[in-house]
């Protein structure tokens, strides 16, 4: 899988940007694939959207809040990630898939 990197200006405090990316039922709001976000137990967490081709997905995965780095992943695997970080201006969301 590739990679694939976008960076956006938020006009926020570091904590809201936090809380607004670290409450998993967001991520369809910042993720366009994603139509559909639902906690699971624990760790783990169900998706459910579309790919840019079209290719309809329902996935379970995990999603962690690393608060050390300043940033959240989500994947299926440990291979398959997503991750969001907030830099230390509070300023900037970044989204990284690997």
């Amino acid at each position: 899988m590739g990679e694939y990197e976008r960076s956006i200006t938020i006009n926020a405090t570091r904590k809201q940007i936090k809380d607004f990316v670290s409450d998993f039922s967001n991520l369809p709001k910042y993720v366009p694939t994603t139509h559909s976000a639902q906690s699971e137990q624990g760790e783990r967490v169900r998706v459910q959207g579309e790919t840019p081709t079209g290719q309809k997905y329902d996935a379970d995965g995990y999603f962690r809040v690393n608060d050390s780095k300043s940033r959240l992943e989500w994947g299926l695997t440990e291979r398959i990630t997503m991750q969001v970080g907030w830099n230390s201006r509070a300023q900037e969301q970044k989204n990284h898939l690997k």
